[in-house]
């Protein structure tokens, strides 16, 4: 990667190791931000606060790393972009999930404009700007989004 992120493996186990939950993030120190690669919770346990509670960690270390926020890609919950009903469920439920954080989808932009027309569910890219109310500037977005690509 021409960028130099730092990445993180976050994961939440019982006493006994077995993995319940994990994170992987990227940050990219040059450019202030944070990647949130992926977030998941081990079947079953969906509901259960410890997807909440790895995410504010990982919230709470991108603060402390001095990042303007935390981009990641969500699926869309807009019926154009998602057909199926039974998915577009599941996308919005992930979505209200990340906007009780405060995180909300960028809008106004092509990300989710799918280069092939046979690709559904394009994602949204998200921002969490961590508590801050301000968010970065058109050109820290884009330099985002070229390091993410």
């Amino acid at each position: 990667m021409r960028h130099g992120f730092r990445t993180t493996l976050y994961v939440a186990e019982s006493q006994r190791s077995t993995v319940k939950a994990f994170a992987v993030v990227c940050h990219e120190p040059e450019l202030g931000f944070v990647w949130l690669d992926f977030i998941a919770t081990r079947s079953g346990m969906s509901g259960s606060g410890l997807g909440g509670t790895l995410y504010e960690r990982v919230r709470r270390d991108a603060r402390d790393a001095g990042a303007w926020g935390i981009l990641f890609e969500c699926l869309p919950d807009d019926p154009v972009l998602c057909p199926d009903s039974t998915r577009r469920r599941q996308n919005a439920a992930r979505l209200r999930f990340y906007e009780g954080f405060g995180a909300r989808p960028i809008s106004g932009t092509k990300y989710e404009t799918s280069s092939n027309p046979d690709d559904e569910e394009p994602p949204y890219l998200v921002l969490d700007d961590l508590g801050t109310g301000r968010a970065p500037g058109r050109r820290a977005i884009r330099a985002a989004v070229r390091a993410i690509l």
